[in-house]
């Protein structure tokens, strides 16, 4: 009877693709009800991720490849079942670390900790609950367009899209 899209973007299209549908935008649930962002920061640019899913396997070389081998701060990509290849990457240079599989607690603590987190992805599928994560515990936040294509929340972040841009 109804289509409620988590993104606007998700809104436009199923209005587009059933117009005699209603088609409502509803803002995707997370756990986050008030800022939780730490005055402790330590010198480390922070991404994260489910590291097995393709994308963002993906986005992580990228980053270690393009944006973390170009600078000297200590690079952390943390998150769940990092893929051998990965790891094998990112062991190349001596500034990058994967933290496998952290607990809730050492994810939080990383990303209040963070004086930098940096979310990239290659497609638009909508909101990111890890971009909401990091909105609410983090302190600068880089990002590319694809990222936050219609959520509305462009203004609350560095844009940059590419690999100079990043590293700048």
């Amino acid at each position: 009877n109804q289509i409620l899209a988590i993104s606007q973007t998700d809104q436009t299209y199923y209005q587009e693709k059933f117009p005699e549908i209603p088609v409502h935008f509803i803002p995707c649930f997370h756990a986050n009800n008030s800022l939780n962002i730490s005055i402790e920061s330590e010198k480390f640019i922070l991404y994260h991720g489910n590291l097995q899913i393709s994308e963002n396997e993906k986005a992580a070389i990228y980053l270690i490849k393009n944006v973390f081998c170009k600078n000297d701060h200590k690079c952390v990509l943390a998150g769940m079942n990092p893929t051998e290849k990965l790891k094998s990457i990112a062991s190349e240079y001596k500034n990058v670390e994967i933290v496998s599989n952290p607990t809730h607690e050492v994810m939080d603590d990383l990303l209040q900790k963070a004086h930098l987190q940096i979310l990239i992805t290659f497609q638009n599928t909508g909101i990111k609950i890890k971009l909401l994560n990091a909105l609410f515990s983090g302190k600068h936040l880089i990002v590319n367009q694809f990222m936050i294509h219609g959520t509305g929340l462009d203004a609350l972040c560095h844009i940059a899209d590419k690999a100079d841009e990043q590293i700048q």
